[in-house]
C-alpha cells in the first residue's frame, strides 16, 4: 500500500487518491501516475463524470497507458537530455490533454494523446519510434478495447511505410517520430486514435506532401468526395497552398464510422485565415453565429 495523501475532492477523497492507496505503479511509473493520474481524476471530476467512471479512466490509464510511456526524467529534469524527447509537446513530455465541449446536450469528453516511448526509442533499432506504439495498440489494447478495430491503423502504417523504420536520408528535417496515440473517453468505454507521420514520401525519400497523405488515404475511402474537395483548396486557393501537411489520424473503430483527419499547420495567423479554412474558401457554408463564436475565442486567444 502507498503512502499517498488523499487529495480531496468536491465530495470528499478523489478516485485517484483512493486508488493510490492500493495501486503500486513501480519506480519508473510513479512520477507519471502521481503527476498525470492527478490530473486526469481532476478533468474528470470537473467534467462532471460519475465516479465510476473516474475510477474507469484512471485505472485504464495505469494499466495500459503507464507501462507504454518511459520514466518521467532520469536527472530530475522534466526534459532530460540523456531520454528521448517526445515531438508531442512543446516541453517535450509525451502527454496532451484535451477536453471536448459539451453541448445543452451532452456532457463533456475526457481525452489525451501520448507517444509511446521504449527502450529502443530514437535508437537505430528503432529511429522514428515505431516499435512501442505498436506494441501498445496490437498488444495491450487489442484484446481489451471493445469495439477496437484496426483496419485502418495498419493500413496506413504500411501506406506510409511506418513499418519499416529506415531512416529518412533525403529528409533530414523529418519528425522524429512516426506514431501517436490518443484515449477519448466517450459515455460508455474509451475510443482509440491513431495519429501518423510519415517521415519521407514514399518512393522519392523526400519530405511527404499532400499527395503522400492523399495517396494513403484513397486506399481506405469508398467516397474521396470530401478528400478531393480539401485537396482542392491546399492546391488552388491562395490560403491553402500557405498549409503545409504534418499529420493524418483515424479513429480505431469500425471503418464504416471511422473519421480521417489530416493536419496541416500555417504561419498564417489572421481570423481570415481561419474562416478561409473553415469554410474551405468559400465553399462551405457556415452559420454567422458559428463565426462569432470563434471569433470571440481567437480574441480571446491573443
Amino acid at each position: 500500500m502507498n503512502d499517498t495523501t488523499f487529495t480531496e475532492g468536491p465530495s470528499g477523497p478523489s478516485a485517484w487518491s483512493i486508488a493510490s492507496q492500493w495501486l503500486d505503479p513501480g519506480a519508473q511509473s510513479a512520477p507519471w501516475w502521481k503527476l498525470v493520474g492527478s490530473q486526469l481524476c481532476l478533468l474528470a471530476q470537473e467534467a462532471h463524470h460519475p465516479i465510476e467512471k473516474q475510477f474507469e479512466i484512471i485505472l485504464f490509464f495505469y494499466a495500459k497507458v503507464l507501462p507504454s510511456v518511459g520514466p518521467l526524467n532520469t536527472g530530475g529534469k522534466l526534459n532530460s537530455p540523456s531520454r528521448y524527447t517526445s515531438l508531442l509537446t512543446d516541453d517535450g513530455t509525451p502527454f496532451e490533454y484535451s477536453w471536448k465541449w459539451n453541448s445543452s446536450t451532452s456532457s463533456p469528453e475526457i481525452r489525451y494523446c501520448i507517444e509511446a516511448i521504449g527502450p529502443h526509442t530514437g535508437s537505430p533499432t528503432d529511429p522514428y519510434n515505431y516499435l512501442e506504439t505498436e506494441k501498445l495498440v496490437t498488444q495491450g489494447l487489442a484484446s481489451c478495447v471493445p469495439g477496437l478495430n484496426l483496419t485502418w491503423f495498419h493500413h496506413f502504417v504500411k501506406a506510409f511505410v511506418i513499418d519499416q523504420r529506415q531512416v529518412a536520408s533525403q529528409n533530414p528535417n523529418a519528425p522524429k517520430a512516426s506514431m501517436f496515440v490518443a484515449f477519448e473517453h466517450v459515455l460508455k468505454g474509451v475510443v482509440v486514435k491513431a495519429y501518423f507521420l510519415p517521415s519521407t514520401e514514399v518512393g522519392s525519400g523526400g519530405p511527404p506532401t499532400i499527395e503522400t497523405f492523399a495517396s494513403a488515404a484513397r486506399g481506405v475511402l469508398i467516397n474521396a468526395a470530401a478528400l478531393d474537395a480539401a485537396l482542392d483548396y491546399v492546391k488552388n486557393n491562395a490560403m491553402g497552398m500557405d498549409r503545409v501537411p504534418d499529420m493524418l489520424a483515424v479513429d480505431c473503430i469500425d471503418p464504416t464510422r471511422s473519421r480521417l483527419k489530416l493536419y496541416v499547420s500555417s504561419t498564417a495567423t489572421s481570423f481570415a485565415s481561419i474562416v478561409s479554412v473553415m469554410t474551405l474558401g468559400g465553399k462551405i457554408s457556415e452559420s454567422r453565429t458559428s463565426f462569432q463564436t470563434v471569433a470571440r475565442r481567437w480574441i480571446r486567444s491573443l
